[in-house]
């Protein structure tokens, strides 16, 4: 499962899988790449900032090579290394342009991704969603809580149940909503 192989599960459970809706799980992609960078930013702490990048690098393209660089992972192994080599370079990183360029280039690459690839499709439409659910509750969050003004009054007792409740929409959106959208 850590590398997408499905041949040791039987053709029976991989249909529950598939039936029960929890076929992701078993499916490598952008996920597997972000624990292996957080695990191993964790474990070379102690290198110099460009070594323990590049070793990431390294890795995380060994890895996609060992997966097989089915659309999904080779999305996130672009990224990733695309991620990696601006802060090579100290630059900024800006999800949607890192998004354009790694569609871009795996056209470039594969046009057939875009008729023919369905985890092509799934990952960009996916991540697209993620990202703009995540940008679009930045804007809500900011415009629905101003900052407060100095020598302001103190929240009433009804203000402070519509804040919480506020806080508790806000905890189900991120953590149930905005996932699986």
């Amino acid at each position: 499962m850590l590398i997408g192989d499905k041949s040791q599960i039987p053709e029976s459970e991989y249909q529950s899988f598939i039936n029960s809706g929890l076929v992701h799980l078993i499916a490598v992609s952008g996920g597997n790449i972000l624990m292996i960078v957080v695990f191993l930013q964790c474990i070379l702490f102690f290198l110099p900032f460009y070594i323990r990048l590049g070793l990431i690098l390294v890795t995380i393209t060994g890895y996609g090579l060992i997966c097989g660089l089915d659309s999904s992972v080779f999305r996130a192994v672009l990224m990733g290394g695309m991620s990696m080599v601006a802060l090579f370079r100290g630059r900024e990183i800006n999800i949607w342009r890192l998004l354009s360029i790694s569609c871009i280039v795996m056209l470039i690459i594969n046009p057939y991704f875009l008729a023919y690839d369905t985890g092509f499709l799934l990952s960009y439409s996916a991540l697209i969603g993620i990202v703009y659910f995540d940008t679009l509750k930045d804007r809500e969050k900011k415009s629905i809580n101003p900052p407060p003004l100095r020598g302001s009054p103190p929240l009433q007792k009804e203000d402070k149940k519509k804040e919480r409740f506020k806080m508790v929409l806000l905890y189900v959106y991120k953590s149930y909503i905005k996932p699986s959208v």
